[in-house]
């Protein structure tokens, strides 16, 4: 009966905050981690990840966004088909960054999207020709470099996990680390 939920501690008073109390929502059923949510730089707002329907797991999940003064949630990011994961915002707080995967049909790699931050219909594919996932199985965790221009991710290549950086130009990634699993 538990479900994973988004709690806010204030450190110096210890007190706890449910910021999912005033919804029905709860993350994903899987394990939870930092891939499922981002914090916005400001602090107002947090991205994460959900399941339509929390039942069928492994169909079509949207990313919500959350104010968190006011504790409700709205679905930000979705397309029929498809599920987003893995969001990160940018440094400036302008972008966030998200993997887009094919569900059921014919498969195709987990895609890197760039999403405008006020306007989630705005939003581009990077590495739209590259022959590899974004992430590994089945999960990314996105990083910004500090001037919020390149993006560093974990990706399969050739049976193993390399740390890999892109810039917008790009058609393919550099490999930054390569790895056995990193």
């Amino acid at each position: 009966g538990a479900v994973n939920r988004l709690f806010e501690i204030t450190v110096a008073t210890g007190k706890v905050r449910d910021l999912l109390a005033k919804t029905s929502m709860c993350l994903s059923p899987f394990e939870a981690g930092t891939g499922d949510y981002a914090i916005a730089p400001d602090g107002k707002d947090i991205l994460f990840c959900r399941p339509r329907n929390p039942v069928r797991t492994q169909e079509d999940s949207d990313i919500y966004a959350l104010d968190v003064k006011t504790c409700s949630a709205k679905r930000w990011l979705f397309e029929d088909g498809y599920s987003f994961s893995g969001p990160s915002y940018s440094p400036d707080g302008k972008r966030v960054a998200c993997v887009r995967v094919k569900n059921r049909s014919k498969p195709e790699h987990d895609t890197l999207w760039i999403v405008n931050r006020k306007s989630p219909e705005k939003r581009e594919q990077w590495l739209a020709k590259w022959d590899r996932s974004v992430g590994s199985y089945g999960g990314a965790v996105l990083r910004w470099s500090c001037d919020s221009s390149n993006l560093l991710f974990a990706g399969d290549s050739d049976g193993y996990v390399n740390i890999f950086w892109i810039k917008p130009d790009q058609t393919a990634p550099q490999v930054l680390v390569k790895g056995g699993t990193i």
